[in-house]
């Protein structure tokens, strides 16, 4: 198995792929570098596809009273831009690389045709952030 595809398996665990999904998922998935401090996603631009981190960190930050605020941190084996996907809106909040980072991006296509095989892989999704949130808010007061 690629490393891609032990990535891949390893962040989206609570689905339960098969072989199969995850290589179909795998030669859907584009690498990407994101240097530290690079924005990866604004917050209200249109969700193109949930993000895995293979390396590094990413700050998930929100606009409060003005000022960007950092309110998680997603490390490596962990995934981002979920909630967006699951309820079909834009980016509810920001990301950016808090570290050099390297990310596998499953695009918006692959990702429904996911959903489309997983009835309930939005629901899953939902529960999967739930469970992981307070692991990412104690990361990102470390």
């Amino acid at each position: 198995m690629s490393d891609d595809a032990e990535a891949l398996r390893s962040a989206l665990d609570f689905a339960k792929l098969d072989d199969g999904g995850v290589a179909e998922l795998s030669e859907a998935a584009a690498r990407r570098f994101y240097r530290a401090g690079e924005r990866i996603f604004e917050k209200g631009s249109e969700a193109d596809g949930l993000y895995v981190v293979v390396s590094g960190a990413v700050r998930i930050e929100d606009s409060v009273h003005g000022q960007e605020v950092e309110i998680a941190q997603i490390g490596p084996g962990d995934f981002f831009g979920e909630i967006s996907l699951a309820l079909h809106t834009t980016r509810t909040r920001a990301a950016r690389a808090a570290q050099d980072s390297e990310i596998l991006v499953l695009p918006l296509e692959a990702v429904r045709r996911l959903a489309e095989a997983r009835p309930h892989l939005e629901q899953e999704l939902m529960e999967a952030f739930e469970a992981r949130m307070p692991r990412r808010e104690e990361l990102a007061g470390e």
